[in-house]
């Protein structure tokens, strides 16, 4: 998604299954005179949000991966998972190879972390079902 005058992006974007791609004028979609005044403010309030939540996630990523441990950046991923689903106990949507793509990690390095992490007793998991164990988790 480039909206910039120059029309590059540094962003390289793949469809995981048939889609249709617009291009738009840099102009704008005022100058759209096909679109009627409330599609052009749907529009305008869909590509805020896409924006909006593309800044967030973003946001999340390089708090997660700015952490210094490995244990860390799981710990910091987690506990933003567990906020998102109001429980210590949540489903994440990951695999352990895409979680360690995510955590700019190795998938064994990770999956030796996690069960570490397990047999001390602060997390709980099976697949991508984790459990946080809240009354062992160091503060």
């Amino acid at each position: 998604m480039a909206l910039t005058p120059s029309k590059i992006s540094a962003l390289s974007i793949q469809a995981l299954e048939d889609s249709v791609l617009y291009i738009f004028p840099f102009g704008g979609i005022e100058t759209f005179d096909w679109m009627t005044i409330s599609q052009k403010d749907r529009m305008i309030n869909n590509m805020l949000m896409y924006l909006a939540n593309e800044n967030v996630r973003k946001q999340h990523k390089i708090e997660v991966t700015s952490q210094h441990s490995l244990r860390g950046r799981v710990l910091s991923y987690l506990y933003f998972m567990a906020g998102r689903h109001e429980s210590t106990t949540f489903f994440i949507p990951y695999s352990r190879e895409q979680l360690a793509n995510y955590l700019c990690v190795n998938r064994s390095t990770l999956s030796h972390e996690l069960s570490s992490m397990r047999s001390e007793g602060l997390i709980d998991f099976k697949k991508n079902r984790f459990t946080i164990l809240t009354n062992r988790l160091p503060t």
